[in-house]
């Protein structure tokens, strides 16, 4: 509506800027009359021009609109066809089967309940590698990662390591924390399938991921020398986003979980700072300068001092900032 006030409001100020200002000798009666007719003439050809226009603009702005609507539309009812599926698989196999087995199948039904209560969406354990690796094609900003012991489970998934490159190739810098302890260590398994026997050996492993992966910052956290209450796979992406890989005590993956919950997101900010805490220097490994300006031209990097450790504390004060 506005838009078509604006049109008006131009022609008139065209027209009154032709009577006005037309250059014209006011002494020839005929010169006048042109002055007055090419006055006419503006206000004509601009309302006809703008306000089909404006009026093309408004129904562009309508019609983006309805594709929305109708692509929500699309989404919701897709989700809802599955629902109903999901329904009607339940009653064919199992709402007439044995009390064990419905059971089995209400538990199932209680527990995604109750993880989607508070936010959090399950995922098997199976799948876990190949779904958290298409995280990286979301990223606009940042990923921060923490990494449990074992470097088998995520990275010997060509689709997993493939996607960390291509993240880094789109500009979206990537940190990673890889959590060693000595108690831990038979349960760690690398790539090749070994066992590291110290944690140089496992700083050697990571080293050779860092590169294989194209993290901006790799770092060993050694468990043995710092407070936890908890050891969480996690990554958070945009410091908005959270997948997490449920652990049991010994460093084993269960499921994977992802959420956009407030509060989760808080409690994975406050890990990822004590982990920041216990950075040893010791044990970090750094993107070359040189590579760093090349992959991250849209990141503000500062000119001084290492541009690696530069970019990676100011998306720590981001991410993890207290």
């Amino acid at each position: 509506m506005w838009g078509r006030f604006v049109v008006v409001a131009l022609s008139i100020l065209l027209t009154v800027a032709t009577e006005l200002w037309f250059p014209i000798d006011k002494n020839d009666p005929i010169a006048v009359k042109q002055k007055h007719f090419w006055a006419a003439i503006f206000l004509i050809f601009s309302l006809v021009l703008g306000l089909p226009i404006q009026s093309a603009l408004e129904a562009q702005a309508k019609l983006e609109e309805v594709k929305k609507m109708l692509a929500e539309h699309q989404h919701e009812s897709v989700a809802q066809g599955k629902f109903k599926e999901f329904y009607t698989l339940y009653q064919d196999n199992f709402s007439h089967g044995q009390p064990v087995l419905q059971g089995w199948a209400d538990e199932l039904l209680d527990y995604l309940r109750d993880s989607w209560r508070v936010g959090l969406m399950p995922l098997p354990r199976e799948r876990a590698a190949a779904q958290i690796g298409t995280v990286y094609s979301h990223a606009h900003r940042s990923i921060v990662a923490t990494n449990v012991g074992s470097t088998k489970f995520y990275f010997t998934v060509q689709t997993y390591a493939q996607a960390n490159r291509e993240a880094r190739d789109r500009g979206i810098p990537v940190i990673r924390f890889y959590l060693y302890g000595r108690d831990y260590k038979s349960k760690i398994e690398l790539r090749d399938g070994r066992h590291p026997t110290e944690i140089s050996d496992f700083l050697r492993e990571v080293k050779d991921l860092h590169n294989h992966l194209g993290s901006l910052y790799s770092a060993v956290i050694d468990v043995d020398n710092v407070k936890l209450d908890a050891y969480r796979d996690l990554l958070i992406m945009d410091n908005g986003f959270v997948a997490e890989t449920q652990l049991t005590p010994a460093w084993e993956p269960i499921r994977a979980v992802a959420t956009e919950n407030p509060d989760r997101l808080k409690e994975a900010r406050q890990y990822l700072h004590v982990i920041q805490g216990a950075i040893d220097p010791n044990y970090v490994v750094e993107m070359k300068p040189t590579d760093v300006k090349a992959y991250f031209k849209n990141v503000t990097i500062p000119q001084n001092g290492n541009p690696a450790e530069a970019l990676f504390k100011q998306i720590m004060e981001e991410v993890a900032g207290q």
